[in-house]
């Protein structure tokens, strides 16, 4: 009886000493997974700070867009009316009118080229220019484009 009393006490110590470690494991996973979660709670708040930026980013450049629009469209409508013989007389202009350096100024930063009138001038040579204008992609000009031409949206006399 002895004997097996020294097992069940040695069965019991090896029970007591695997719990202790269970126990131990258990507590050692509970502050990795308390740690995650910390980690996971930040990440959701950045997340959602960047979510709102993002959205409100979206809708400031909505409405630049929308402001620029009508001038787009206008300017549309005067390509339209465009002809060889204009674009001859604008390339002509060693000095040209303010009005006109400022307008293919505009045109030369959504084609995403210089906007300086030796570039203009280059660029009015190429025989497909007003195609070019005409089917220009009005939908989807980039942000970083119509932060360049807002200066000249923003001007009274564009």
């Amino acid at each position: 009886m002895a004997a097996e009393a020294e097992i069940k006490r040695i069965d019991v110590s090896k029970a007591t000493k695997a719990a202790e470690d269970l126990v131990i494991n258990i507590a050692k996973e509970r502050k990795i997974a308390d740690e995650k979660q910390v980690f996971i709670e930040a990440q959701t708040v950045k997340i959602e700070k960047e979510k709102e930026e993002t959205i409100e980013l979206a809708a400031d450049a909505d409405r630049e867009l929308k402001k620029a629009e009508p001038a787009l469209i206008e300017a549309q409508k005067a390509l339209e009316g465009l002809d060889k013989k204009y674009i001859a007389e604008i390339k002509a202009f060693t000095s040209p009118p303010a009005a006109v350096e400022t307008v293919m100024s505009a045109v030369m930063i959504v084609l995403q080229k210089a906007p300086d009138w030796a570039s203009v001038k280059k660029e009015l040579t190429d025989s497909q220019f007003v195609k070019k204008i005409m089917e220009y992609d009005m939908d989807n000009i980039s942000p970083i484009v119509m932060k360049k031409i807002e200066k000249y949206t923003k001007m009274e006399t564009f």
